[in-house]
């Protein structure tokens, strides 16, 4: 088994990281022309330095980890085109190959082919953002000579169907993000995804006052619906062996944002393959920004890992594509019955802020 887990720049969470099957780390630097997956304002300010980024890669590269920059936007609103783009990315692709980056992460179709062209020495590797959830796009992908594809959690974790399709069918690595915790088959997935992508990139940021979409469908639906925690796309410590058993073997721990105490202990949990206590620990979003603070969700909601250690068995026999979640077939709303507990503390603070921030966000006269 291999990890990669992902970097805010901080040497000490490198040292944590020793006696895992961490592989690899990944991050960016705060602001650069091409921009990531989470709004700046949640990264460490550490991560603006280019001093800092350089001694940090330098670290990882000692450490004997490799080190991928993630340049996982999916939109550059077009300057990739223009001759003042170009020039920016190409100076971002000589500094971060020269001070010992080994791979990139990337979500625009321009970036592949540039960078497998003029920078052999980088390896590609395809972000979820790119949503590839089938064989037939993880064969072009990989036509294209990519290096690894990290396929899309929100599609695939829980098909085993299509998970043996791709693995059977295709040689490049496959990489699988287990804590991701979206909401399964989420429909604004892109929209979300470029609305993050533009809050990060230099020179196009635009202060808006909430991440509308995350509060109005993701948060929103954990809040009152307790099985939406159930119904999702993370893979526990514990389940691994059910994708190893079909090919995989590169797993990616996320995010960013996330506090570096945090981030080693999910490492661990993943490298011993267990974990006692409340899932969220593993799988609660850092990197977005909500009406209640993640340590208020960690406080407040519980899910009982050990009550889980049967849930994914029956989930590698069926096809939750193709079946009426909720009507159909009631298996996360069992097992959310009796391993989820919400208190009514953060029901009513989500419920008060939230009301507020959908009438202002809504509110369409500008006059």
């Amino acid at each position: 088994m291999r990890l990669s887990v992902s970097t805010n720049m901080d040497n000490s969470l490198i040292d944590g990281l020793q006696d895992t099957n961490v592989v690899q780390v990944f991050g960016k630097m705060t602001n650069d022309c091409i921009g990531g997956g989470l709004e700046n304002h949640l990264i460490s300010k550490n991560t603006q330095s280019r001093d800092v980024f350089e001694q940090h890669v330098k670290h990882v590269r000692e450490k004997g980890l490799t080190f991928n920059y993630t340049f996982n936007a999916p939109s550059l609103m077009n300057k990739e085109y223009t001759l003042s783009g170009k020039r920016e990315i190409r100076e971002l692709l000589d500094y971060i190959t020269e001070v010992g980056v080994n791979e990139v992460t990337v979500a625009n179709y321009f970036l592949i082919d540039s960078i497998k062209k003029h920078y052999p020495e980088l390896d590609v590797k395809i972000s979820a953002t790119m949503q590839v959830d089938n064989l037939s796009k993880a064969r072009k992908f990989e036509d294209m000579g990519v290096d690894c594809i990290v396929l899309d959690p929100m599609q695939v974790n829980r098909d085993f169907e299509t998970l043996s399709a791709i693995r059977e069918g295709t040689d490049c690595d496959l990489e699988l993000i287990v804590n991701n915790n979206c909401l399964w088959q989420c429909p604004v997935l892109s929209a979300h995804q470029t609305f993050l992508g533009h809050s990060s990139q230099l020179g196009e940021n635009k202060e808006v006052s909430h991440d509308y979409i995350y509060i109005k469908r993701c948060a929103q639906e954990r809040i009152y619906n307790k099985e939406a925690w159930i119904i999702a796309d993370w893979i526990r410590p514990e389940d691994l062996h059910y994708y190893e058993k079909i090919g995989y073997d590169f797993f990616k721990i996320i995010d960013r944002a996330t506090p570096q105490d945090v981030m080693i202990k999910r490492a661990k949990a993943y490298s011993e393959r267990h974990f006692d206590g409340n899932l969220l620990e593993l799988i609660q979003h850092w990197g977005y920004r909500d009406l209640v603070k993640p340590e208020e969700y960690l406080d407040n909601i519980y899910v009982d890992n050990r009550k889980l250690d049967k849930f994914l068995k029956f989930i590698t026999r069926m096809n939750c594509r193709d079946i009426g979640c909720g009507t159909e077939c009631k298996h996360c709303f069992k097992f959310a019955e009796k391993s989820v507990s919400i208190k009514q503390k953060i029901v009513d603070k989500f419920s008060a802020a939230h009301s507020s921030a959908i009438k202002e966000i809504e509110y369409l006269n500008v006059e």
